[in-house]
């Protein structure tokens, strides 16, 4: 995983629509692209399950193309699609069910922006996932 992040940028940038095809052969039946969005290292995609409820977090690398899982909450709280579920003999059920909700997430995530931050600050709304939610500011 580490040589995806470091190696330097080369070769002619991808774009976003290419990165979407890309995740759209990715993906598979069952999931789509609830949203793609491009930043300077990388592309990201909500990818969201049948559902309605956000399955997981992918990456796409702007030069090669390569797709891989984003790391953190998608990877180590991802209570159906995550590691833990998976690899670590899944001891955790598959569930969406919080233990708060979507409007005390947010004033935890707002809390802690202004503790960081000075001036406004501005969160959208919580996206869930299986077993976290995904903010953006």
């Amino acid at each position: 995983m580490g040589g995806w992040w470091i190696a330097p940028p080369s070769g002619q940038r991808i774009t976003l629509q290419q990165a979407v095809q890309i995740l759209e052969g990715y993906i598979g039946p069952g999931f789509r692209h609830k949203e793609v969005i491009e930043f300077q290292y990388n592309f990201y995609a909500a990818v969201e399950a049948d559902t309605g409820i956000g399955a997981f977090e992918l990456l796409v690398n702007p030069y090669t193309g390569a797709v891989m899982p984003e790391p953190g909450p998608n990877m180590m709280w991802n209570t159906k699609y995550g590691m833990h579920y998976r690899m670590m003999g899944g001891y955790t059920s598959p569930t969406a069910d919080m233990s708060i909700t979507p409007e005390q997430a947010k004033a935890i995530a707002l809390n802690y922006l202004r503790n960081l931050f000075t001036g406004a600050v501005e969160v959208e709304e919580p996206k869930r996932f299986y077993g976290y939610y995904t903010i953006y500011h």
